[in-house]
């Protein structure tokens, strides 16, 4: 699913990219726009990301809401959810569950949206990154992040906001 310029609601759907075509899917789901002016949700879908897959893939643009997903990371080295923007100033990714039984790279990724909100997610298995990954000014609270290799980092300061979250069995 392609998501560029718009604002649509993606809802309710079993995405399962491809894995074993000569050219897999990259995304289960990709964002992107040229502005902030476009607020697509993501809401109550099921995504197994398989090889050399991420399961959303928010790139330039949009304030999108990332909501009830249930993403399974089958690719090792793949992600949950991608955040990549110095377009975009906001997201907000919470109530998903994030999970993985192979050794992948994160759950949820943060390389640049200024004002993000994580809330209220389940992220559990094997991130050899990190569960979970912030940027300064952003947001975590009520998160369960565990049984991962690196719980939860940061980049730059000022410090996140990060209260309330229940962070146990991970090895860093």
């Amino acid at each position: 699913v392609h998501i560029y310029n718009a604002s649509p609601l993606i809802r309710s759907n079993n995405i399962f990219p491809t894995e074993n075509n000569a050219a897999p899917s990259m995304y289960g789901i990709w964002i992107e726009a040229n502005t902030n002016n476009y607020k697509p949700i993501v809401d109550s879908n099921y995504i197994e990301a398989g090889i050399r897959c991420d399961g959303i893939y928010k790139s330039v643009g949009t304030r999108s809401t990332i909501t009830n997903n249930i993403i399974k990371v089958k690719s090792n080295g793949g992600e949950g959810v991608f955040l990549h923007s110095y377009v975009s100033d906001s997201a907000w990714v919470y109530n998903n569950l994030i999970y993985t039984e192979v050794s992948a790279g994160y759950a949820i990724n943060n390389i640049g949206i200024p004002y993000l909100y994580v809330n209220n997610n389940y992220l559990t298995g094997n991130f050899l990154q990190y569960a979970l990954y912030l940027f300064p000014n952003n947001v975590a609270k009520d998160n369960v992040i565990t049984k991962s290799t690196r719980g939860v980092g940061k980049y730059g300061t000022p410090n996140p906001i990060f209260q309330h979250n229940n962070v146990w069995d991970n090895n860093i």
